[in-house]
């Protein structure tokens, strides 16, 4: 219990740090030690290097988040359950996504999405109805989608679009309305 508190307490100092506009690159352990009021010898004990603080923060919070999201009704709830969760971590993971661990933290947000799509029922009635490969094929597919969405609205300052209408879109797009392929 006492390794889970300390290492909250790091990854809240991480957080603060970075919300005081540090560059994610630029902060070090000495101050997130100082930050945290612990020991080098702590940090170390948790963590092998800030790498993987920012990774365990973002697979834990993603993780739960993920969890949260497969109780919901439908997928729509979900994904704004998911989408809100991207919103609120913008910065961290957003910045993470410029460093050099970009494609450890793409590779954390795809497999959570497709954890989140292989529980979801209907999606497992859907694939009852298909061959394995075209199964794969398919949660491949819309998991590249959403994670290449997630990744943009944390990158693309530009892509300014609220929560809700992002979900309308893939609800569209998913039943087919946006694009009709013949």
């Amino acid at each position: 219990m006492q390794k889970d508190v300390t290492k909250t307490i790091i990854k809240d100092s991480f957080l603060k740090l970075l919300s005081m506009g540090n560059d994610i690159d630029k902060i070090t352990v000495s101050s997130i030690i100082k930050q945290a009021k612990t020991s080098r010898q702590t940090f170390y004990y948790h963590f092998q290097d800030i790498y993987d603080l920012r990774e365990w923060i973002i697979e834990t919070d993603f993780e739960e988040i993920i969890e949260k999201s497969i109780e919901c009704e439908d997928y729509q709830d979900a994904l704004e359950c998911i989408f809100d969760y991207i919103n609120q971590q913008k910065m961290l993971i957003g910045k993470s996504l410029q460093s050099s661990k970009r494609e450890f933290i793409e590779k954390i947000i795809f497999n959570n999405i497709r954890k989140y799509l292989n529980s979801f029922k209907k999606v497992q009635e859907f694939g009852h109805t298909l061959k394995k490969e075209d199964y794969d094929f398919s949660i491949e597919f819309y998991c590249c989608a959403i994670t290449g969405i997630c990744i943009r609205l944390m990158s693309d300052k530009s892509l300014q679009i609220s929560t809700r209408d992002l979900i309308d879109k893939i609800d569209k797009l998913v039943s087919g309305e946006i694009i009709n392929i013949k």
